[in-house]
C-alpha cells in the first residue's frame, strides 16, 4: 500500500443522492440563509445569486477547514475552464467555483484546472495563483489519436506553469500500450530538454 499523500477534492459531478438537500435545500442552508436575508428558501422567492454565494462560502470554509487537518498533506479542488459553454463551469446544484478564495485563505495547495482544449495554454486567471500547484486535468472521453496524445503531451511537460498532469479514465489505455511508451518516451525526452 501507498502512504497517503493528499486529497483532491471535487463538487463537479457524481452526485450520490438526488433529493432536496443535495442541492441546497437542506435545514442548514435554509437556516442560514433566514439568518442572512430573512427568507425561507423552500417557502418563499428568494434571490438565487444570494443563495448560490452563501453555498459557495460553505464550501470556501470546508476548504479552509480541511486544508488545515490535512497540513501538511496537499488539498487539491477542481476549476473547470469559466467561460460560456465550458464544461463544468459550476458543480451539481449551481454552486459558483470561488479559486480565488481558496488560493487567499490559503485553503488549497493546488488547483485542477479542467475543460481546457489539449492544444491550448491554461493559466489561473485571479491574482495570487502564482501561489498554488496547478494541474492539468486530462479528462479523456476518449482515447485520442496517438499523435494528438503525443503532441498535447510534449506540450504540457515544457509548460512550465504545470506542476502536474494528471490522467483521468486511465483504463482507457490499459489496452493501448502504445501510449504509456509514448509516456515514456516524452518524460524521458522532456529531462534531456534544456
Amino acid at each position: 500500500a501507498y502512504k497517503f499523500d493528499g486529497f483532491a477534492y471535487s463538487i463537479r459531478t457524481h452526485t450520490l443522492g438526488s433529493g432536496p438537500g443535495n442541492y441546497g435545500y437542506n435545514d442548514v442552508t435554509r437556516d442560514a440563509f433566514k439568518k442572512r436575508y430573512g427568507k425561507d428558501i423552500r417557502s418563499e422567492e428568494f434571490d438565487r445569486e444570494a443563495w448560490l454565494n452563501l453555498r459557495a462560502e460553505a464550501v470556501n470554509s470546508y476548504l479552509v477547514e480541511a486544508g488545515k487537518l490535512l497540513h501538511p498533506r496537499p488539498l487539491y479542488m477542481d476549476f473547470p475552464r469559466q467561460e460560456k459553454g465550458a464544461p463544468y463551469i459550476r458543480s451539481y446544484g449551481g454552486v459558483p467555483f470561488q479559486a480565488e478564495a481558496w488560493v487567499r485563505d490559503k485553503a488549497v495547495a493546488g488547483i485542477r484546472m479542467l475543460g481546457f482544449a489539449g492544444d491550448k495554454p491554461i493559466a489561473l486567471p485571479f491574482k495570487g495563483s502564482e501561489h498554488v500547484r496547478l494541474v492539468r486535468f486530462v479528462d479523456n472521453w476518449s482515447v485520442p489519436p496517438a499523435d494528438g496524445f503525443r503532441a498535447n503531451l510534449r506540450r504540457w511537460l515544457a509548460d512550465p506553469a504545470l506542476h502536474e498532469i494528471e490522467f483521468y479514465e486511465t483504463l482507457l489505455y490499459t489496452p493501448k500500450p502504445e501510449y504509456l511508451a509514448i509516456v515514456r518516451e516524452e518524460i524521458a525526452r522532456s529531462k534531456k530538454a534544456p
